[in-house]
């Protein structure tokens, strides 16, 4: 959630959402909830779009994991943005399910770890 400036209320107005942007293909998981509106987003331009990018929300369930799935020749690669709160819920599920995911291209991620090291 993030507050945009308002005019009439002092506390700003919450907004929530994601960015859209012509040439890029947005892909989230789809949540009504507020409470637990998706902290992942992945954009991927639209120039790429004859790999057949598509949200693959049957291998992991989880608001603030995104899987896409394109196709490269006979292949089938993935593309994983994961955000993971502090108490690492989202990282669980992910360490859960990865079995289910094939070959793995590009991860990215925001996991909140603190490292002592």
């Amino acid at each position: 959630m993030h507050y945009t400036p308002s005019h009439t209320n002092p506390e700003d107005n919450p907004y929530y959402g994601t960015l859209n942007y012509p040439e890029w293909s947005l892909f989230i998981q789809s949540n009504r909830s507020i409470e637990n509106y998706p902290r992942a987003a992945t954009y991927i331009n639209k120039k790429l779009s004859r790999m057949r990018f598509s949200l693959r929300k049957d291998l992991i369930q989880h608001c603030n994991i995104n899987i896409i799935d394109f196709h490269n020749g006979q292949d089938v690669n993935f593309i994983i943005n994961v955000y993971s709160d502090i108490n690492q819920l989202t990282l669980q599920a992910l360490c859960n399910n990865i079995g289910n995911i094939g070959k793995i291209l590009v991860m990215t991620e925001d996991f909140n770890i603190r490292d002592s090291d």
